[in-house]
């Protein structure tokens, strides 16, 4: 075969699978696109996951049983493993539960005993308020904007949203405790606070209850120590702190680093188990 038909029989036949190869560049194309979709739809369901579920602060928190005589020492024990993904620590329970006074400038006169529960407020804790802003003094608070001072809500009505009433006052109260040997528990003094709405958060991105507010860590302390209940007699107060005041706790910077921390622990032989 002369070199002029190889080179015409070589022509005409990639010009019959001219039409075979551009359908298969155009397969290869959309499996190609296919891929980079699926791969960064996969992603960002990740990522919006993991966001949401590091939202919540209950899914970060490992809880300690400690031996009670010993709970200071074994806590700074713990302390002193110096875990860098460890924000914060805390000998009894992290969440307080509050009543809201009548005298605001909110009105919650149709809900039957609302309150509020609070945390300390930390930076670790990366709240991205949707107005107003972040907690920068004492004596402020920052809520759900979509909120309801019971917690759960059994109908979407009983759902407020507080934007508005940034800048206004949130009056909360709580007491403290006399517990007798004999009879019923009696308020020796109650408290009153007044906290300034300073700002508000979405709950769709935190995954709280509607009733968590945010405050500053030394009104946080304030609270707690204020709250302290009062025993008849050290014994009584020993007997029932050893049932009720072993566990202490621990806030992680990020859920993915629970295991993590979890394992440290109970390597280190303690019970530890996460929260929620």
């Amino acid at each position: 075969m002369k070199l002029s038909d190889m080179i015409n029989l070589s022509f005409l036949n990639i010009k019959s699978n001219k039409f075979k190869n551009i359908i298969y560049l155009l397969i290869m194309l959309v499996l190609f696109l296919l891929l980079s979709i699926v791969f960064t739809g996969t992603k960002s369901i990740y990522n919006f996951f993991s966001k949401q579920l590091n939202s919540n602060i209950d899914l970060r928190i490992i809880s300690l049983k400690l031996n009670y005589e010993n709970k200071e020492k074994e806590l700074n024990n713990i302390k002193s493993l110096n875990l860098k993904e460890v924000i914060a620590y805390y000998d009894s329970y992290y969440l307080i539960n509050l009543s809201l006074s009548d005298n605001n400038d909110f009105n919650f006169s149709e809900y039957k005993n609302p309150n509020i529960a609070v945390y300390e407020y930390l930076d670790n804790y990366n709240i991205k308020v949707n107005s107003g802003r972040l907690i920068e003094n004492n004596g402020e608070i920052i809520c759900s904007s979509s909120f309801a001072p019971l917690g759960y809500v059994s109908d979407a009505k009983d759902i407020k949203n507080i934007t508005n009433k940034i800048n206004n006052n949130l009056d909360i109260n709580y007491n403290k405790k006399y517990y007798p040997i004999k009879g019923e528990e009696k308020i020796i003094k109650t408290y009153n606070k007044s906290f300034n709405l300073v700002g508000t958060y979405d709950i769709k991105q935190d995954l709280n209850y509607y009733n968590v507010c945010y405050i500053s860590t030394d009104d946080y302390n304030e609270i707690k120590k204020n709250s302290l209940p009062v025993w008849e007699s050290d014994e009584q107060q020993i007997n029932n702190e050893k049932i009720k005041s072993r566990n202490a706790y621990l806030i992680v910077n990020d859920y993915k680093n629970v295991n993590k921390i979890l394992k440290i622990l109970i390597d280190k032989g303690y019970d530890a188990v996460v929260d929620s």
